[in-house]
Formats: structure tokens, sequence, C-alpha cells
């Protein structure tokens, strides 16, 4: 994973144009998959052309539609290296978590973005009093909403399978998609597994390029809880039927 350099720009708390009535966490799972499928990971994608901060496609409230095309040219031997820095052909990990949390705090596009290197995001967003940052060494769990990140990545937690594998949402090549950790690197986990069922039956055209849904990221926390929910499934029916619907 190639590394950032640019430094964010100033960060402020939620404008007043916010849905303060929708800021919840199954709002935001709602918002985090709806790239999912149809968006190409791309170095530099939701950021600006300075290279510090959001970009256009960030501060914009819903999917930009030509992510979707962008993801129809492209074939199974797709290689993030050759796009670097098409910025608006999709979104790398820190564009792709920027994107969705300006969709959930805003209302209008082109207010001020939240796209940051990866390795700022946990402890930016608990100083804007979204939840609690946590230490990799304290990390004791993980729950929906939770926001992971470090130096070389950050990622949206679905939830915790009956095994402790983790289920996912991130921007990682080849894009945007639901993937599973492997706690004992034996390649398979009730995450992927839950995973590889929810790519190949809601997202055929993507899974059938990319099948890959594999996962090493055990990172930084923030838990994000706007009304104080606290959800943590355990089966991957309840998954299944309250995380990931059907887009």
């Amino acid at each position: 994973m190639l590394h950032r350099n640019a430094s964010p720009s100033s960060h402020s708390e939620p404008s007043t144009s916010s849905k303060q009535s929708n800021l919840s966490l199954e709002r935001f799972l709602e918002i985090a998959i709806e790239p999912v499928g149809q968006t190409m990971y791309v170095w530099g994608g939701g950021w600006n052309e300075e290279d510090t901060g959001a970009g256009v496609e960030a501060v914009t409230i819903g999917v930009f539609d030509h992510w979707a095309s962008f993801f129809e040219e492209q074939d199974a031997l797709y290689d993030y290296q050759n796009t670097l820095y098409q910025i608006h052909d999709g979104l790398d990990c820190s564009g792709y978590v920027g994107w969705a949390i300006y969709n959930l705090m805003q209302t209008e596009s082109g207010q001020e973005g939240y796209v940051m290197k990866s390795s700022e995001m946990a402890k930016a967003f608990a100083d804007f009093w979204w939840g609690s940052y946590t230490p990799r060494n304290a990390v004791s769990d993980f729950k929906p909403g939770d926001i992971m990140s470090n130096e070389e990545h950050v990622y949206i937690v679905l939830g915790v399978c009956e095994d402790g594998s983790v289920l996912l949402v991130h921007a990682s090549p080849p894009g945007v998609r639901i993937c599973g950790t492997d706690l004992d690197q034996t390649g398979t986990s009730d995450a992927i597994v839950l995973a590889q069922q929810t790519m190949a039956e809601q997202y055929p055209k993507w899974f059938e390029k990319y099948p890959s849904v594999l996962s090493m990221f055990r990172i930084y926390i923030i838990t994000i809880s706007f009304d104080g929910i606290q959800i943590h499934f355990q089966t991957h029916q309840k998954y299944r039927r309250l995380m990931l619907p059907t887009l």
C-alpha cells in the first residue's frame, strides 16, 4: 500500500445544515454500502487536485454516477497502479470514508469535507465529539460503525461473526467492497463466507470480476454512536437482514 504524504485541510464540526434527526448508526451503515460493487479503487480518489483534502466527489451528496461507468469499463485484470491520481474515477480508502461521513453529516453538496490522511481519521472524528477514540492496544471488541484507521488504511466495521472475524466495508484494490478478516490465516472465516455470499448475491457483476473478499486489517478504532446506539449482531442471518439491504 502506498503512503500518502499530503497533510489534511482544516476541519470543523458539522454545519447547521446537517440532518441531526437522521444521524443514526443504521443510516451511517446504509450510506457506507451505497458505493459497494460499483466503485473502483483509485489512489487519490475523493481527494482534491492539490491533494490536501476533500475533492468535489467527496463533498457531493449521493453516489457519483461516473464511478459506476468507470467500473463498467474495467476487466478482471484491473490494476490500480495504472490509474494513480485519476481522482474522479473512483475512491481510495480515506476518500471513501470521508465521502461516507459527509453524506451522513451534511444535506447539501459543496460544504467542507472530511477527507484526510487515514492515520488521522479516528482521532479527528473523536475530536468532533462523534464517538470515543481507542488506541490499538486497548481494542477489545468491534461493533458496527467502528472506524478503524492507521497509517496505511481506514475501514468501517459492519459487525463481528461468531468466530470473532470482522465483517467490514472499505475501499481497497480493486474497489469498494465488503470483506471479512482471516483470524488464523487459513483463507476462510465466518466473515469471509458471509462477505462472499453477500457480494455474489447482491453485487453479481462485481463478484464475477473480483471475487476476493479477504481483508487482514486490524488497527485503531473510533466508535461512532450518533444516537447512543450500539448494535452487535452475532449471526450471519441478522447481518444479512439488518445490515446489508439490497440496493
